[in-house]
């Protein structure tokens, strides 16, 4: 299971997903962000479809949750690793929510992650995973 990440399991899927996309992407233009929305979202499809290379059965069992099993399965986004220096960071961002948002750019990739739940993007990244 996922080292340690269970402050992230009770995250509404729009938390985590912002979380997610900001420490991955939070240094690009929104197509960069969109894009790393699309991988998650085309694990998730692979998943839903028997394909097991991208999710976590013990994350998906203590959270009922195919989109948490899959951001945080181990070694597929490298900021919820334990040895990576963003976890510290998207802990606080988890804890914290609700301030962070009064950044513009935390704020931007929000936006766009309501918009992405939406389905308002197209995949730019062609079925990526």
């Amino acid at each position: 299971m996922a080292t340690n990440n269970y402050i992230f399991f009770n995250l509404p899927i729009v938390k985590l997903l912002t979380i997610t996309a900001y420490g991955e992407a939070g240094n690009q233009e929104d197509e960069g962000i969109i894009a790393v929305l699309n991988v998650i979202k085309n694990r998730v499809i692979a998943t839903l479809n028997g394909y097991n290379l991208f999710f976590d059965q013990q994350i998906l069992e203590a959270t009922d949750d195919v989109w948490k099993s899959v951001i945080l399965k181990s070694k597929q986004f490298s900021m919820f690793n334990a040895d990576d220096s963003v976890r510290v960071k998207a802990i606080e961002w988890a804890e914290n929510f609700d301030n962070k948002l009064n950044e513009s750019k935390f704020n931007s990739v929000y936006n766009l992650v309501n918009q992405f739940l939406s389905n308002k993007f197209n995949d730019n990244v062609n079925g990526a995973t």
